[in-house]
């Protein structure tokens, strides 16, 4: 393979350039905002005790159905249905419709230019 012709003059088969290796000086310095082990330890422990007061206050055993008779009343309250529209008698349909074709007039004629 490395007799192969043309070799020299395609990029892809070109020897990597030499790069220089990396010297200490080029690490870059430790950031300053990351917080210490405690500070670590005490946001963990923290939000541990507030997953567990969450699994507490949602326990099976924190809540019941128990009492809700007033609760059910006011929902069935304020859920009652409107009263049943009733069909317009015969005089006031006509009545209606009487005023209607008081107040309808025609539309306006066109203008053509």
């Amino acid at each position: 393979m490395c007799g192969q012709p043309g070799a020299a003059s395609n990029p892809e088969f070109a020897a990597p350039r030499e790069l220089a290796f990396p010297t200490f000086c080029a690490i870059p310095p430790s950031p300053k905002s990351v917080p210490s082990a405690t500070a670590f330890k005490s946001a963990v422990v923290t939000t541990r005790l507030a997953g567990a007061d969450v699994v507490r206050q949602t326990a099976p055993d924190t809540w019941s159905l128990g009492g809700s008779a007033g609760f059910i009343e006011t929902a069935r309250h304020e859920a009652e249905p409107p009263p049943p529209m009733t069909p317009p008698g015969a005089s006031s349909t006509a009545a209606f419709v009487a005023a209607s074709k008081a107040k309808a007039k025609p539309p306006p004629k066109p203008r053509h230019r």
